[in-house]
């Protein structure tokens, strides 16, 4: 259901699904696909926006400032 209504009301996933369209790709295939780069767009957003809240460093740094720096 979430990758019918991505499909018809955000720009970015209308993209993605008329693109299929356009190949004459079945339905359920196109609907397939925007629910797979929902489930991409949600891990992304999710990895980007963690935050790591644990001292791992013998310096005091938590390790995602370490990773910034490289």
């Amino acid at each position: 259901m979430s990758a019918l209504v991505a499909a018809r009301h955000d720009p970015a996933f209308t993209t993605a699904d008329r693109a299929l369209c356009d190949q004459t790709k079945p339905a359920k295939l196109d609907l397939r696909a925007v629910a797979r780069r929902i489930i991409v767009t949600a891990n992304a957003h999710s990895r980007d926006s963690y935050t790591s809240t644990t001292n791992w460093g013998d310096d005091g740094e938590d390790v995602k400032a370490k990773t910034r720096r490289a």
